[in-house]
């Protein structure tokens, strides 16, 4: 008899769990993450440094952004965008440079992707100069005719020194 009163036990025991639990499952399912969306690929075809690392990755649907480090001074990193992107037609454009911090933020166009290129030198490791490089990349209009109109604010007019509202 006491091994029917124990089995009974059990099964009572399992069933309660099995309530609890049973919650926590479906909770689990309801709750699972949504596919990540297919990411832009603008920079397929954009030139990369030769040997250069690949450190980070991101993107949405809409732009994309790449960093690399590279053994290879500061300087000879920026020839290598300011020859390669215009041989491969690319536009050169605005840009940012100090030299004596050895950085440089520049803009490049080719048709409707735009890409802004940001180097940083003076990375030393073991004594190996290096340069780092982000490479940030969007898709759309042109980078000039992006912008809104700018449409001048109405101020009102000054009560006159000493007029009363």
């Amino acid at each position: 008899m006491q091994t029917t009163r124990f089995g009974a036990m059990n099964s009572r025991f399992a069933s309660g769990l099995m309530l609890l639990l049973l919650p926590l499952a479906a909770c689990r399912k309801n709750n699972t993450p949504d596919p990540l969306p297919p990411r832009a690929q603008i920079m397929k075809d954009f030139p990369r440094i030769p040997a250069a690392t690949l450190l980070d990755t991101a993107g949405t649907p809409e732009a994309e952004r790449w960093t690399h480090i590279v053994v290879l001074p500061f300087d000879s990193s920026k020839k290598f965008f300011r020859d390669t992107l215009p041989r491969l037609g690319w536009t050169i454009g605005a840009g940012n440079e100090n030299q004596a911090r050895e950085t440089l933020d520049m803009y490049a166009q080719k048709g409707r992707q735009n890409v802004w290129i940001q180097l940083h030198g003076q990375l030393w490791e073991f004594g190996i100069r290096r340069t780092m490089y982000t490479v940030i990349a969007a898709e759309g209009g042109s980078h000039d005719s992006s912008s809104a109109p700018v449409r001048p604010i109405q101020v009102p007019n000054r009560p006159a020194a000493g007029a009363r509202p």
